[in-house]
């Protein structure tokens, strides 16, 4: 009983020892600042200072889960493509629609020609990526001619660093609408947990112990609310994270990992 208990240990250690860390660096710099770092406005500025990331690691994940292997170039590509996209609406002031689609185009254009020569010409994903790293790189200085353009157009701004509109706007200081979308989340959450625990006894599946499962849900569910009760004290809903949360219905249902 003894060595099933701590083999259970390890095993919770080793499966949740990234979230471990996460709250354990959080904790230490909340502590640093006084509390600072948990403000309402400082939470929503490091998700506005760090969408792209989450747009940078939903690609990057389906290229760990597909292959196992981690593109190098993804930064460069960004830069890049942020280049092309800023001199055609500040230089060249051309309409923001426009810029959008050839970001895109050119986003589109390089993943597939990295994908041919890794799947077809054989050439390793560290070697390619690693060589296209330096070279999006070098092509984004020429782009920019070593100097920063600015200011970018405010309705391309506002595209991203705006936030979900409060639709009931009753408590000044309070976003409704963004604690609603966390209880609401919240409880999809434990529907799904337990409609999937179910589907699994029926089809004969193992499952975890309902005292497991009670706790990890508690805890998630604490997560959420707290993370959007913190949203609500300052504007609400960034954006970027409804572009995000968007993209999880394909990625739950067309991709193998998210499936099961």
């Amino acid at each position: 009983m003894q060595i099933k208990r701590v083999a259970s240990v390890k095993d919770a250690l080793s499966q949740y020892m990234m979230m471990i860390a996460t709250v354990l660096v959080i904790i230490f710099f909340t502590i640093a600042t006084g509390g600072k770092l948990l403000y309402p406005q400082n939470v929503n500025n490091l998700i506005a200072q760090n969408a792209y990331v989450f747009v940078i690691a939903a690609g990057m994940l389906l290229c760990i889960l597909t292959g196992g292997n981690i593109d190098l170039s993804v930064g460069s590509i960004v830069c890049l493509v942020g280049a092309i996209g800023a001199t055609m609406m500040v230089k060249q002031s051309l309409p923001i629609w426009l810029a959008i689609v050839v970001m895109l185009l050119a986003g589109l254009a390089i993943g597939v020609l990295q994908g041919y020569l890794i799947a077809y010409i054989k050439v390793p994903p560290f070697i390619c990526t690693l060589a296209g790293m330096l070279m999006w790189r070098g092509l984004s200085n020429v782009v920019l001619e070593g100097l920063t353009i600015s200011p970018m157009p405010e309705s391309f701004l506002n595209l991203f660093n705006s936030y979900v509109p409060d639709l009931i706007p009753q408590t000044a200081g309070l976003n409704e609408t963004a604690v609603l979308i966390g209880i609401f989340l919240s409880v999809s959450l434990i529907i799904y947990k337990f409609r999937e625990r179910e589907q699994r006894s029926k089809k004969g599946y193992e499952n975890v112990s309902l005292t497991k499962e009670l706790v990890t849900d508690i805890i998630l569910v604490a997560l959420i609310l707290f993370f959007m009760i913190e949203l609500a004290q300052y504007k609400g809903i960034p954006v970027i994270i409804a572009y995000c949360e968007a993209k999880r219905p394909d990625l739950r249902s067309k991709t193998v990992a998210f499936r099961f």
